[in-house]
């Protein structure tokens, strides 16, 4: 059966998969800007983190497929379809469940879809893991590789750990957000001046329009 590895060569390391993390997190972050503006029949909304054009949820998805097809690389395509849809809807279900336990709601459900898993994914959105997973490890990351090779070492360096100081510190400011935005929900006062800074940044209203979707859970 065939080899779904079509980049024999490429150079495969952990400061690949982190700007993998970074390049799919952009385009997740696009899909899900464009998808809920014509869900909801608004303009462009933007969903993802506070700060920058990321959509964590499908960085750390796109870099669990990569991963997991370097485990087996050698297996035929329609094994890799199968349990990369079948590794994309688990992932899913757990970010929404760990979500709503450490937030107390959800950003996005699926209560309407046919065949949905609790609101959470569903049977259709796993041929789109399937589809995707496919599309990312035969041609998106190949193709972003070469372009990562290209770059010059130092220049590649200083852009890694710039990008890396501002991912985190954008993950960081984005959780804290919600975990206040959580507490607010049960009607938690603040009780320092991080969370008085949060709460006045970073309001409800705020919150839900990078998250129309929010729905909280009881």
């Amino acid at each position: 059966m065939a080899n779904l590895d079509n980049e024999k060569d490429i150079h495969f390391n952990y400061y690949k998969l982190f700007w993998a993390f970074v390049i799919f997190s952009v385009l997740g972050f696009v899909f899900e800007s464009v998808t809920f503006s014509l869900w909801y029949n608004k303009p462009l909304i933007f969903r993802g983190l506070i700060y920058g054009p990321f959509s964590q949820v499908y960085g750390f998805g796109a870099v669990l497929i990569i991963a997991y097809s370097r485990l087996f690389k050698n297996r035929g395509k329609l094994f890799f379809f199968v349990s990369s849809a079948f590794l994309g809807t688990v992932y899913e279900y757990l970010c929404s469940a760990s979500q709503e336990a450490i937030f107390g709601f959800v950003t996005w459900h699926y209560n309407n879809m046919l065949l949905n898993i609790n609101g959470r994914t569903s049977i259709p959105l796993a041929l789109v893991w399937g589809l995707s997973g496919m599309l990312i490890v035969k041609y998106l990351f190949p193709f972003f590789s070469r372009l990562i090779d290209k770059v010059p070492v130092k220049l590649s360096r200083l852009a890694t750990w710039l990008m890396i100081i501002f991912i985190s510190f954008d993950l960081f400011i984005t959780a804290a957000a919600f975990t206040r935005q959580g507490e607010r929900l049960k009607n938690i006062a603040a009780t320092n001046s991080f969370q008085v800074f949060l709460d006045n940044q970073y309001p409800d209203s705020f919150m839900k329009s990078i998250k129309p979707g929010l729905q909280v859970k009881k």
